[in-house]
């Protein structure tokens, strides 16, 4: 952006941007249908959240009875996601390459289902540049991905914050991985109205309020496509604020 300079090259275009996460810890949670979409027999095929913790543990993100997402702690402020799916005899996992991750600093966490592949990345961005990224990928036949009914957000051992959390009906393409990345409120997809159509379910959680059962636990999806019929996730465990 910005305008030409003189000898034809462009000049940066810069603004001020906030954001509003939510803090997850302990038993606190965020519960979110996890369903068939439209009149398809298929789930989203892609789950995207973005995580910002500095508590060096493992820490699972997203998590059913058949499939999680999350962390294992290596050393220091290293880490290495950890993607787990099942099949009717068991849990199978696959982990990255370790990356640095609790540095107080949001990583962008993507799993894509394409029929029986699985691929987890995650990615963090610093300055206006990508500066680690990590996959793994896993091939699992007669998976059950689609058989529960809720995914949870934290729960367990997460302690952080959520900033951004989306379901796709297919699997993003790693440059729209990348802009999301650089642009957290971007909602750009594969095609020029993915965001319409592709896009079926997103908490943004710009709005802060008191999530406790004496507030407010219903949060809105704001995704523009209202086709995947869930207006709301839910917000469990959360103690009470005042302000």
């Amino acid at each position: 952006g910005g305008p030409r300079s003189a000898d034809g090259g462009t000049t940066k275009f810069s603004f001020e941007d906030r954001t509003a996460a939510i803090n997850i810890s302990g038993s606190q949670s965020i519960l979110v249908p996890w369903k068939q979409y439209s009149d398809t027999s298929d789930h989203p095929n892609c789950v995207e959240i973005r995580v910002n913790s500095d508590t060096r543990q493992d820490q699972t993100f997203v998590s059913s009875s058949l499939w999680s997402v999350g962390v294992e702690h290596t050393s220091g402020t290293n880490a290495v996601l950890k993607l787990t799916v099942s099949d009717p005899t068991g849990s199978y996992s696959v982990t990255s390459s370790q990356f640095p991750f609790y540095n107080d600093e949001y990583t962008q966490i993507i799993v894509t289902r394409n029929t029986n592949s699985f691929n987890v990345y995650g990615k963090e961005a610093f300055q206006g540049r990508i500066r680690s990224e990590v996959s793994a990928s896993l091939e699992l036949e007669g998976h059950i991905w689609q058989t529960d009914t809720t995914l949870k957000i934290g729960g367990y051992n997460f302690t952080g914050s959520v900033d951004e959390f989306r379901y796709w009906t297919t699997p993003l393409s790693e440059s729209r991985m990348d802009n999301h990345t650089l642009m957290p409120d971007a909602i750009d997809g594969n095609h020029h109205s993915s965001s319409t159509e592709d896009l079926i379910y997103r908490l943004d959680f710009e709005y802060p309020k008191d999530r406790s059962s004496d507030g407010d636990v219903y949060i809105k999806n704001v995704s523009i496509n209202e086709g995947y019929g869930e207006p709301f996730a839910t917000a469990s465990g959360f103690t009470s604020i005042s302000e």
